[in-house]
């Protein structure tokens, strides 16, 4: 997901900012997360690292950022506990700007099929995550995802799709 990142990057879902220090060395790095209490372990871990990056508390289905304020979205395995797929891409899309990435690493059942993916994905529905197909969802918004399965199973998705540039109007 990191080559995919590049500029001003939002980490959606920043958990305890396990990406934030790799990200800021990419350019400018937001961090954003439903919960304060991991953005205070977000806020320990930059401070016992030596760098700084800012912490927004957010919902990913409503985020608190202007259109376009992005130049990469990327997010690790929150879209799997988001309860409005379609309204998180959305979000993710509109603050993405136009020629901007938005990459994301997701849980669901592998291309390749078989019994042991079915059963790894089972794992994942009875810990709490939401399995859907985001492929279909970000074709629906209107863009061209690409997908790429591995770990475990083939059960974990890289999915990337670059924003049109006339998505967003030119800024003035």
């Amino acid at each position: 997901m990191l080559p995919h990142a590049r500029g001003r990057v939002l980490d959606a879902g920043c958990g305890t900012g396990l990406l934030l220090q790799r990200l800021a060395d990419s350019g400018q790095t937001v961090g954003l997360d439903l919960s304060l209490d991991m953005l205070a372990k977000a806020s320990r871990r930059q401070r016992e690292r030596g760098f700084e990056a800012p912490l927004v508390c957010g919902d990913i289905q409503h985020l608190p950022f202007r259109e376009g304020a992005f130049e990469s979205v990327v997010s690790t395995f929150a879209i799997n506990a988001v309860p409005r797929l379609d309204q998180a891409l959305a979000e993710m899309l509109r603050v993405t700007e136009g020629g901007g990435s938005l990459s994301f690493i997701s849980v669901g059942e592998s291309e390749r099929g078989g019994l042991a993916t079915r059963m790894a994905a089972g794992l994942w529905r009875r810990d709490g995550d939401i399995i859907r197909d985001e492929v279909s969802a970000l074709r629906q918004q209107g863009t061209e995802p690409r997908r790429e399965d591995f770990g475990p199973c083939g059960t974990n998705h890289l999915i990337t799709v670059t924003k049109p540039r006339e998505a967003n109007p030119p800024r003035g």
